[in-house]
């Protein structure tokens, strides 16, 4: 019995997610750091949540952050069914980029894990979304990335996203 209340005591807090208090920022194109995997990553969140920061979405910054060979795998969920879409990074960006120009959106990290060999990796990237930062958390998520590192830097080679949105309190 005590080892079942001792393991409990160590897994609460690694299971609670902190919530965000303070805008996130996010590197740009002349501070992202293509040699560290998490500074990769983050910014690719920035060039979502560009327009909440009251930027334009930098979708070079994306392309650069992408192999040019990439691709990317969205979970989507209908009352019936779900399925995954696959986007390559001139599709996400030529297609979708409208639906982030347009809003105030925030996608922001809420906790990573990065399993690195040699020169690859796998992230595991929990985030939050939100619209109006004042008003809260709209939905949770995580984004599996595949990354590979050539030409002295970092890139996504295919990422795969799901998140589930809250109900709204009206």
């Amino acid at each position: 019995m005590k080892t079942w209340m001792l393991l409990f005591a160590l897994a609460v807090p690694g299971m609670a997610m902190a919530q965000q208090t303070e805008l996130p920022t996010f590197p740009d194109a002349e501070s992202v750091d293509l040699t560290d995997i998490e500074s990769v990553v983050n910014a690719m969140l920035g060039v979502l949540s560009g327009a909440a920061e009251g930027k334009t979405c930098d979708w070079d910054l994306w392309r650069t952050l992408h192999e040019p060979n990439s691709s990317s795998y969205a979970v989507v969920h209908r009352p019936d069914t779900s399925f995954t879409m696959m986007i390559d990074t001139e599709t996400f960006t030529t297609r979708f980029a409208g639906n982030y120009e347009g809003s105030h959106f925030w996608e922001y990290q809420t906790d990573i894990d990065i399993n690195q060999f040699r020169n690859v990796a796998t992230v595991y990237q929990n985030y939050e979304m939100r619209r109006k930062w004042e008003d809260g958390v709209i939905a949770r998520g995580v984004n599996m990335h595949l990354m590979v590192f050539y030409q002295d830097r970092w890139w996504i080679a295919a990422s795969t996203w799901d998140n589930e949105f809250f109900p709204r309190s009206e």
